[in-house]
């Protein structure tokens, strides 16, 4: 059960299953983790997404604007060449990243001993806030060229 599992068991699933989600969704490579941190992203945009076992925990992508946009062309194909996305588009895309990554999060999950179910993404502009017992664990990625904050947020021991 994921009962047994923490927030650094949470976060490198995470992270092992973004970097398989950017290379086959996106076709980016390598995935590095820059940095680690206890607080929970600012300043940024992006797309959350509720995971569901033995407790609820929220798992986001965020970048600035423009590297939500660089993503979104990505998944969608985009060339350089292909104009601007509305904010719509790329609201949209950033939340079918997020089932992709949760998809494949469930994936790595189960293999240990965790079953998820998957909500619906949102995406967020603004502040995130922790609130009462929740612990949150942020990886500022590097994808490709790109830069992110990756961010498990819930009720979740430490270990």
């Amino acid at each position: 059960m994921s009962e047994g599992l923490g927030l650094d068991a949470w976060m490198g699933t995470a992270v092992e299953s973004l970097a398989e989600t950017a290379s086959t969704s996106l076709g980016l490579s390598p995935t590095q983790v820059i940095a680690e941190s206890e607080a929970l992203p600012h300043g940024l945009v992006g797309s959350t997404i509720p995971l569901v076992a033995d407790r609820a925990v929220q798992m986001g992508l965020f970048a600035t604007s423009q590297g939500c946009e660089d993503l979104a062309r990505l998944l969608l194909g985009m060339g350089p060449d292909d104009g601007p996305l509305a904010e719509p588009d790329v609201a949209d895309a950033m939340g079918e990243v997020l089932n992709i990554l949760a998809g494949v999060m469930k994936r790595h999950m189960a293999h240990k001993g965790a079953a998820l179910s998957i909500g619906l993404p949102m995406f967020v502009h603004g502040y995130i806030e922790q609130g009462g017992s929740k612990r949150a664990r942020t990886a500022s990625i590097k994808l490709g060229d790109h830069d992110a904050q990756l961010f498990i947020l819930g009720s979740i021991p430490q270990h």
